[in-house]
């Protein structure tokens, strides 16, 4: 039997979740962003990257959001790992940043 969302979650209500927010590096350097969720029931994180103009069908990238109006790209993470007290980590790593890494 399924139980409803609102008993999975139990008391502790909705997942708690703490991003990088906004962030400034170098060009060139290298970047880790870290996401980390607390919820009752696994996570499904996903990293977006603005994308400043829609790109030509034959430029986009492969996986493409749009919401309200703005397109983003999905990114790959590295996967979500359980910590313990039902939290939930990612990360991002972005090896050398470019023009192209912004957003």
């Amino acid at each position: 039997m399924t139980k409803p969302l609102s008993s999975a979650v139990g008391a502790s209500g909705p997942p708690e979740v703490d991003g990088p927010g906004n962030l400034s590096a170098p060009v060139g350097t290298a970047v880790a962003l870290r996401c980390s969720v607390v919820s009752a029931l696994p996570p499904n994180i996903q990293w977006l990257r603005l994308l400043t103009a829609a790109p030509a069908s034959a430029e986009r990238p492969r996986k493409v959001l749009e919401y309200e109006g703005a397109t983003y790209e999905v990114l790959a993470p590295s996967g979500v790992a359980a910590l313990s007290n039902h939290t939930w980590i990612t990360k991002l790593v972005i090896d050398k940043l470019n023009e192209h890494s912004a957003g």
